[in-house]
């Protein structure tokens, strides 16, 4: 390109920019299933698959939820379903978030599943049993003549 004042003086020419029109769109958004109900300090799989309507090859970018993620998964060919898997190293409440790279650049929508890890309040009878016993020793014989044994 070159430019020219109203007095006719031009610059000089500028370097190429190159430009590609492609009619190219971005992949769909991938999928993502498995457990959704975690605990921690085990490890749980997931299995991924993502279409593209061109079908590209396709790279996947996974955040975890809890700090870690992973990107460059693949290539992988459009349909193709691979498994993946995480281990979380503490409680709470994770979303899983995924998506996907074709060969020309183009990203899809994320995809987000939910994880919890639910918060347990079983108390143990037997437990409670114990610690009373222990805690009063002579309740046994007082609870063994109550009840006739």
């Amino acid at each position: 390109m070159k430019a020219r004042d109203i007095w006719g003086a031009g610059s000089a020419v500028s370097d190429p920019l190159i430009v590609t029109i492609t009619d190219n769109t971005p992949p769909n958004t991938p999928t993502i299933t498995g457990p959704i109900q975690i605990r921690p300090f085990i490890a749980y799989t997931y299995t991924i698959s993502g279409t593209d309507n061109q079908s590209q090859d396709l790279t996947y970018y996974i955040d975890w939820g809890d700090g870690n993620a992973a990107t460059g998964i693949g290539p992988y060919h459009s349909g193709a379903t691979f498994t993946l898997t995480h281990t979380w190293k503490m409680r709470g409440t994770f979303s899983i978030k995924i998506r996907a790279t074709d060969t020309v650049g183009a990203y899809s929508e994320w995809a987000t599943v939910e994880v919890i890890t639910p918060v347990d309040f079983q108390v143990s009878f037997n437990l409670w049993f114990q610690y009373q016993f222990e805690r009063y020793p002579h309740m046994f014989p007082i609870l063994r003549h109550i009840y006739g044994f």
